[in-house]
């Protein structure tokens, strides 16, 4: 019983532990190979479980001397370099490179220091436009270790140990090759440096300050334009040689073909490291291009000039005395040039003694018709119709208006005539004076200078208080932007931010570029001796009519002096934006400088046109309202340059063209209203009932030729625009303006010359000297231009003429 029962248990503790092992070998099994639903793929095997742990390998090495051997997953590299007796001129240069290598499983290089540690992998993948592209061979400068941050001197004498570690997680075998050198990276003042620089290979190269050296400038220049980043770095370890970290150095700029960057001492006490990085494409310096081909290989020459502050004679003034010396001479030559000759007084009374008022001829009967001055501000019309009657068809017009004239002064003079009555009666006065111009072939200034001499000084003041405003308004924002860019540059860096003529600039206290700053200074002084001089002209003027008030009612251009005034002022705000512009110039912001140059530019024509034209002039409301409309339109160029702004741009230029040639083809009696197309129709309907041939025959022959050659020069720069789209709109804006103005200048004087008028010697010397320095501002920048003194002395030779006498065109 005792065995059957022991055989019993020893059976099922058999069974029990069969089970238990069942059990386990299943949950294993399982764990293995565990069950997939049907479809499902298989996953891929575990990698293989190493069966024993990385061999390093140990190689006492030396310089100079190239390894090649292969590496895998089991092994290590360990390249041991005895450095000793090494110079702080000289640098350490390794150089690896690997044909086997992939992007999953690399090569690992390590370079350890005393201090610190130096990594990459090969091969180095960087970004070329939408791929990826592959370098297998890498070049590094190591850093010497006696620059790493807190480091004590290091004694040259000394020997330093360096580990270079090489390493994969491949299973199969990598080769690779190495190589470690010693190079000189020290360069001197005035010594040019060659190197080839690839974007697996950065050069470095080291810089200190020789005695009485406190500015330096860093230039940098190639014969390709592929894109690289030149970046000035504390002698100090680790170095920023890659694309993704050069921006942490000192100060970078991106090259393609020059670079320039002013270093100074007092920032790089230990000197400096000039770190070469050329890019894996061509993005961050241009847009336009990009260079396909595999081979970035770069050529930069480095050179170090001594940049200090230009030592002038001992007699020679500073600038703001040549400037002020310059302002005292041209003062004093138009001051003495504007003097009249003999007793003013004494001329004004000749001139005027006996004169009548003023009278204009009449067209159909060749016999003078008097018009006097009326006191009120009644004036021709802005809105007449752009087409004159011939004299035959309006005999009748005239007529009846001359009758009614005549009965006018009848009932006038009877004293029971109502009020209801005598403003008909002024009325009449109006119809009166205006048919007396309507019937006339040719217009004179008396024709267009009927309002009160008052008032009209009054509204050419509101030209320079609305530009006072605007500049203010514009002026301070500019100033603060311009200060906050300043302080992000000094704080980043990043010279990439502004534009600058790096190889020219010099820099002062926080200014980068201070001398091109300084430069506009001129603008500002030559508009305070603009104004001033205006302001003697005006007080002559006053002088003149308080000798004899009918001076300014009846002789010379009538003189409005708000336009001259705030020419001045813009000229002022010209320089100071200039200035703010030239802080941190770039594309963006260069509206600051362009802006005040269409305002100029306006001003210039308005003033033109306000010397013949003095009742129908634009008001400074509606000039400074199409001026911002142009600053906007400005700024959408810059920003959004599609192919349909610039359709749209073309059509508005070619419509402004049209416009204002009709009013200055119709002499201002032109105007645009919801009548414009019945009165053309009319006028056409007219000319081909009196001749088929009357409508290609012009009123004006002289002033058709004139405005064909500047519809024709402004036809050609809306071409140009369309077909070359330039980059830099405000640029292509202000062409457009400073041409027009150049055409409507010389469109005045051509109109002046055949109307029997003189030009003075005074304005005819600065017409030449204009012409002098428009041809070298085209030369040198195609912009930059000025007429203040040719509009300012231009008709001084019509003052003591009668208005009457004074043709419109």
């Amino acid at each position: 019983m005792v065995i059957v029962n022991m055989g019993f248990w020893t059976m099922k503790t058999s069974f029990f532990l069969l089970t238990i092992s069942s059990t386990c070998w299943s949950l294993s099994y399982h764990n293995r190979y565990p069950l997939r639903a049907p479809g499902e793929q298989e996953p891929p095997p575990p990698p293989p479980r190493l069966a024993a742990t990385v061999q390093p390998r140990v190689i006492n090495a030396s310089l100079d001397h190239t390894y090649e051997d292969v590496v895998n997953a089991l092994t290590e590299f360990i390249y041991v370099f005895s450095v000793a007796n090494m110079s702080s001129d000289s640098a350490l240069r390794v150089s690896v490179s690997s044909d086997d290598a992939t992007l999953d499983l690399p090569l690992l290089f390590a370079v350890r220091q005393q201090r610190g540690i130096l990594s990459w992998p090969v091969p180095l993948s960087l970004k070329r436009g939408n791929q990826q592209h592959l370098y297998m061979e890498v070049s590094k400068t190591i850093c010497p270790v006696q620059d790493y941050v807190h480091a004590e001197a290091a004694d040259a004498a000394t020997t330093e140990n360096l580990y270079l570690e090489v390493a994969t997680a491949s299973a199969r075998d990598v080769g690779f090759s190495l190589v470690l050198r010693q190079e000189r990276v020290s360069m001197g003042l005035e010594n040019s440096t060659e190197f080839q620089v690839t974007p697996s290979a950065p050069r470095l190269a080291r810089f200190t300050f020789p005695p009485g050296v406190s500015t330096a400038l860093v230039r940098a220049t190639s014969p390709d334009d592929i894109c690289a980043t030149v970046s000035i770095q504390n002698v100090s370890c680790p170095i920023f040689d890659t694309q993704r970290d050069v921006v942490y150095g000192n100060q970078y700029q991106t090259m393609t073909l020059k670079a320039g960057i002013t270093v100074r001492r007092e920032n790089f006490p230990n000197g400096m490291f000039i770190v070469l990085v050329v890019h894996g494409d061509d993005t961050q310096c241009s847009r336009s291009y990009q260079h396909i081909g595999a081979d970035r290989r770069k050529t930069v020459q480095l050179l170090v000039q001594r940049r200090q502050r230009q030592q002038l004679p001992d007699d020679t003034p500073p600038p703001v005395a040549n400037y002020g010396a310059i302002s005292a001479g041209s003062s004093s030559t138009i001051i003495g040039s504007d003097a009249v000759p003999g007793d003013t007084g004494a001329r004004l009374r000749d001139t005027l003694s006996g004169a009548g008022p003023v009278s204009t001829p009449s067209s159909g009967s060749g016999r003078q018709g008097s018009l006097q001055r009326a006191d009120s501000d009644s004036s021709l019309s802005e809105t007449e119709v752009d087409m004159l009657p011939e004299t035959d068809q309006d005999k009748n017009l005239f007529s009846r208006v001359r009758s009614t004239h005549q009965s006018r002064d009848r009932l006038i003079s009877s004293d029971e005539c109502s009020a209801d009555e005598r403003h008909s009666t002024l009325r009449l006065d109006e119809l009166y004076r205006e048919a007396c111009v309507r019937t006339k072939t040719f217009l004179f200034v008396s024709d267009l200078a009927r309002k009160n001499p008052r008032v009209l000084a009054k509204k050419s003041q509101l030209y320079i208080y609305n530009l006072i405003t605007i500049a203010v308004f514009y002026a301070v924002p500019v100033v603060q932007l311009v200060i906050t860019y300043q302080k992000v540059l000094n704080v980043t860096g990043d010279q990439d931010i502004c534009y600058y003529n790096f190889l020219c600039a010099h820099p002062l206290g926080v200014l980068s570029d201070f001398n091109h700053v300084y430069s506009n200074v001129g603008y500002v002084l030559l508009g305070l001796l603009f104004i001033g001089l205006v302001k003697r002209r005006d007080l002559m003027h006053q002088e003149h009519v308080r000798a004899n008030d009918r001076y300014e009612q009846y002789y010379g251009i009538p003189r409005h002096f708000g336009l001259f005034y705030a020419m001045g002022a813009a000229l002022m705000m010209e320089g100071i934006l200039s200035a703010c512009y030239h802080v941190c110039p770039s594309y963006s912001n260069f509206q600051f400088d362009t802006a005040f140059m269409y305002v100029i530019a306006v001003l210039c024509m308005l003033k033109i046109y306000q010397t013949r034209h003095p009742d129908i002039n634009a008001s400074a409301y509606v000039t400074f309202l199409v001026l911002s409309f142009v600053v906007f339109v400005g700024v959408i160029g810059v920003l959004e340059g599609t192919v349909y702004f610039w359709f749209g741009f073309i059509a508005l230029h070619m419509g402004a063209c049209l416009v204002l040639g009709a009013q200055i083809y119709y002499m201002g009696r032109w105007s645009i209203d919801s009548g414009v197309f019945l009165r053309i129709y009319q006028s056409i309907r007219a000319d081909l009932a009196t001749s088929p041939t009357h409508c290609f025959r012009p009123a004006y022959p002289d002033r058709m030729a004139l405005l064909v050659m500047a519809g024709l020069v402004n036809i050609g720069l809306a071409v140009f625009g369309g077909i070359t789209v330039p980059k830099d709109f405000a640029s292509y804006l202000v062409t457009i303006f400073i041409t027009n103005l150049l055409l409507y200048t010389t469109f005045y004087i051509i109109m002046k010359l055949r109307s029997g008028e003189q030009v003075l010697l005074q304005p005819f010397l600065y017409i030449v000297l204009s012409c002098i320095s428009w041809g070298a501002a085209l030369y040198f920048f195609l912009q930059k231009s000025t007429t203040w003194q040719i509009l300012l002395t231009l008709d001084d030779d019509l003052v003591f003429t009668r208005r009457d006498k004074i043709p419109v065109f």
